[in-house]
């Protein structure tokens, strides 16, 4: 007999984990900046309890920074960090997506081709935020159709961060012509069967990635050490 799961309610950890995740990868919160239990729990109209837990996996995932005797703090970036983090970011896209193309091609070449359509029309329409969704989107479902639990989980545990780092750090992403159109070269190559052309593109659009702008870094340290004042009360 068939017997439908039934899915579990979020605790309130994981939806305090979930809006302040949300809010530090599309730019509510800024680099650095401190955050306090009492904020957060007034915020998200969760007590401090969930949110003290949140923290501690959002500090897991390396999206903020606890100081004892000090605070907690949204994280900051610097060069060699980003460096890392797509050295990285290569060596798992370009494994999966040849995963992707040997177990699930149809789909993948489906599900990508619709992604991009829809970046398409965002970035006409000039909706920024929408665009980087949809640019985290495309990235995820290569990797999810990779069908590699352990290639998915290792991903996983960059890929918030790196998209909160694009986020803050990149400059104008819908001007950048060549960036949206490498997702469509990667699509293209994939329809044709060319799977070593699309994990080219795909390797230099990862390295693209990293060519972020610094200098907007002006107010925040770029050593992991937190600021002084609070933004937010």
């Amino acid at each position: 007999m068939y017997i439908n799961s039934i899915e579990r309610p979020q605790s309130l950890t994981e939806i305090a984990a979930d809006r302040l995740r949300t809010a530090i990868t599309e730019g509510t919160f800024s680099m650095g900046q401190p955050l306090s239990e009492n904020m957060l729990a007034n915020l998200f109209n969760i007590s401090k309890t969930p949110i003290k837990q949140a923290l501690t996996e959002l500090r897991n995932e390396g999206l903020v920074v606890i100081v004892p005797q000090k605070g907690t703090y949204v994280f900051t970036a610097t060069p060699e960090d980003l460096h890392q983090m797509t050295e990285l970011r290569e060596a798992l896209e370009v494994k999966g997506l040849h995963c992707a193309f040997a177990r699930n091609r149809k789909k993948l070449v489906s599900d990508l081709d619709y992604i991009y359509k829809h970046m398409l029309r965002t970035r006409e329409e000039g909706d920024t935020l929408e665009y980087l969704r949809l640019d985290a989107l495309f990235h995820q479902s290569i990797m999810t159709l990779s069908a590699n639990e352990y290639l998915l989980a290792a991903y996983k545990l960059i890929a918030v961060k790196a998209r909160a780092m694009l986020f803050h750090l990149s400059d104008r992403p819908l001007e950048r012509k060549e960036h949206f159109e490498e997702h469509g070269l990667i699509m293209e190559s994939l329809k044709k069967g060319d799977v070593e052309t699309a994990a080219a593109v795909l390797r230099k659009h990862v390295y693209r990635h990293s060519h972020i702008d610094f200098s907007r870094l002006d107010d925040v340290s770029l050593h992991n050490e937190p600021l002084a004042a609070d933004r937010i009360r």
